[in-house]
């Protein structure tokens, strides 16, 4: 246990701070992703289980999770302009689930984990 001084000043050790805290870094998306997935599983109706039903990017879908995240993510210049803003901001989302189900922080669970294509898919029942 970190017996430093708890001040607003003197941050603990990353490994004593609480899990959402860990989240957070300048330019990230992991704190506010993590946020709006709690918003989406909270606006389920009553006495429904929660569970994940959207799509991680899908265009044809009516709302999929990289719509639901804002990025400052731009169109490439250059030899990326092929990138386009989605891709990139899938590539964000991807990165912050890796991140919210690392076992530092254990927020999520990426039950796909050890395939090598679908990681990020929904687990078959």
């Amino acid at each position: 246990m970190w017996t430093g001084d708890w001040s607003d000043r003197a941050l603990p050790p990353k490994s004593e701070r609480p899990p959402a805290s860990r989240l957070m870094s300048p330019g990230g998306i992991a704190l506010r992703f993590y946020l709006t997935a709690l918003f989406v599983s909270q606006s389920r109706s009553a006495g429904e289980q929660p569970q994940n039903t959207l799509p991680l990017n899908n265009r044809d879908a009516d709302v999929s999770w990289v719509d639901l995240v804002a990025t400052p993510s731009e169109r490439g210049k250059g030899k990326a302009q092929s990138v386009s803003v989605r891709d990139q901001k899938l590539r964000q989302v991807q990165e912050t689930l890796r991140r919210l189900a690392h076992p530092e922080v254990q927020l999520a669970t990426l039950e796909n984990r050890s395939k090598a294509v679908g990681t990020y898919a929904k687990a078959s029942s």
